[in-house]
């Protein structure tokens, strides 16, 4: 199967914590297979794909109810395929953007800190003697 699949990011709080260990789980279509997924991570991004996880799952079911004609309405939710990556070496720029993003919060934190220190030291005033001259006097 040589046909190129879709591969999109999924990103969460749990996907954001597994990258320390490199793993990343991204979104894959129905048909797809871990060797179809790890040829195209291969393929797209240029890293060795050490192994991968496949995860199916299914759509929730849902109902609505509609009280004027008494009946209901039943559907599904679509079911939802996911793979976790895990890569030999190098990382995959899923999470760049949140990193530059966490670097520039934490200086511009120390900046207001380092602003807030200096307004909050006491400044010293210098009292200047007038001179009195003697005219005034």
């Amino acid at each position: 199967m040589n046909k190129p699949i879709t591969i999109k990011p999924r990103i969460s709080e749990k996907g954001y914590s597994l990258k320390d260990s490199k793993v990343y789980v991204v979104e894959i279509e129905h048909g797809a297979n871990k060797q179809t997924v790890k040829r195209e991570i291969e393929r797209k991004f240029g890293v060795k794909v050490k192994s991968v996880n496949k995860v199916n799952i299914k759509g929730k079911k849902r109902r609505t109810v509609i009280k004027k004609g008494r009946s209901s309405v039943t559907g599904k939710d679509s079911s939802l395929h996911k793979a976790y990556v895990t890569l030999h070496e190098g990382s995959l720029p899923f999470y760049e953007a949140i990193e530059e993003e966490e670097k520039h919060e934490q200086k511009v934190q120390a900046e207001i800190d380092k602003r807030q220190e200096t307004e909050s030291k006491p400044k010293k005033h210098i009292h200047r003697a007038k001179k009195v001259s003697e005219a005034e006097k």
